[in-house]
């Protein structure tokens, strides 16, 4: 256990969920049966967790995204049939649920014990969903089923609850590992900047707030303040302007990284024109613009190989990068004393 609740068990339940998200994606592409607006809101629900696990939030956030899967899993309850079917839903409800109350224990203390005790029962509900799968497919298989159908359902039972229970073990033995990260409550908590950005800001304020404000001087190394976003309303402004802020955002952050020393800087309106007009420019731009910020975050002494994810993620789901990209900016350009 000890060797599992660790901050990279977050991350591979952020990979977990990632996964489910992409399959389910390719599944409602090819199937027109699974389109509907509830296999789009679990699709939302995986990509939301996906993103919030792969940041390393340990808050109440997370629970909206399990509390969500819950209510689908209810839903699934009340419209399936049969009494296997109803078996697997009914778990996953519990599984889900039992989920979401232990990422609120910090605000509900009597369910703290619990939650450390039982961390393991949302994956392991999870997990029973395949018994009754599969003895309803063996039942299939005396009634006609082909063996080749009864094998690739096999699989398909397994990837269906056990990627899904993997994410649950992982998220829940990474949320409940208090002793290296606070899960919230209490005084707020900040993220001290490296000696050299201090100096820079401390410099500034003595020159009046509107010098502290403005962006730092290009090619020192210094993240500019007008660099961060708090991180829910770039989410959302990614979500809800249908593009626009990914433009801007593009510019902003363009233009802020050209803070690297030693790098040649970049001109935002033309790369925003190249990410606007020339096919999958975006990918590019984003692998290149990681870089950049893994080399400052090496510099401030906080190193970071982040760049191969985004690259990846952006050619699977491309609005995770911006937010990732944007949690380590937030973290580089952040005044002391600004929580993120």
């Amino acid at each position: 256990m000890n060797e599992i609740k660790n901050v990279k068990a977050g991350q591979f339940a952020g990979i977990a969920y990632i996964v489910i998200a992409v399959l389910s994606l390719l599944g409602m592409i090819v199937s027109p049966y699974t389109r509907s607006l509830w296999t789009f809101l679990e699709i939302a629900a995986y990509g939301y967790l996906a993103v919030l696990l792969m940041l390393k939030r340990k808050d109440f956030l997370i629970a909206i995204g399990f509390g969500l899967l819950t209510i689908l899993a209810l839903r699934g309850l009340f419209v399936s049939y049969g009494f296997l079917y109803k078996l697997v839903w009914l778990l996953q409800v519990l599984a889900y649920a039992a989920m979401t109350l232990f990422t609120l224990a910090d605000f509900v203390p009597s369910i703290k014990e619990p939650a450390k005790k039982y961390w393991f029962l949302p994956a392991g509900c999870m997990a029973v969903c395949i018994v009754p799968v599969v003895l309803a497919n063996f039942i299939n298989l005396f009634r006609g089923l082909g063996f080749l159908n009864f094998i690739f359902s096999l699989i398909t039972v397994v990837i269906s609850y056990g990627l899904p229970a993997a994410g649950l073990y992982f998220a829940a033995a990474w949320f409940e590992d208090t002793d290296q990260l606070p899960l919230g409550g209490g005084a707020p908590q900040f993220r001290s900047q490296p000696a050299y950005q201090q100096t820079a800001y401390q410099s500034a304020a003595s020159q009046g707030p509107r010098v502290a404000a403005s962006s730092a001087p290009q090619g020192d190394g210094v993240m500019p303040a007008s660099a961060y976003c708090g991180l829910a309303k770039h989410v959302l402004l990614l979500v809800f302007t249908f593009g626009i802020w990914y433009l801007i955002w593009i510019y902003r952050t363009t233009d802020s990284l050209n803070c690297l020393p030693d790098e040649p800087p970049r001109n935002p309106a033309t790369k925003l024109l190249l990410c606007m007009f020339i096919p999958f420019y975006s990918i590019y731009w984003v692998y290149k613009s990681a870089q950049r910020i893994d080399r400052l975050s090496a510099m401030a002494g906080r190193p970071s190989d982040s760049a191969t994810l985004c690259l990846i993620l952006a050619i699977l789901i491309g609005i995770v990068p911006p937010i990732l990209m944007q949690d380590k900016i937030n973290s580089l350009a952040a005044p002391q004393g600004m929580p993120y």
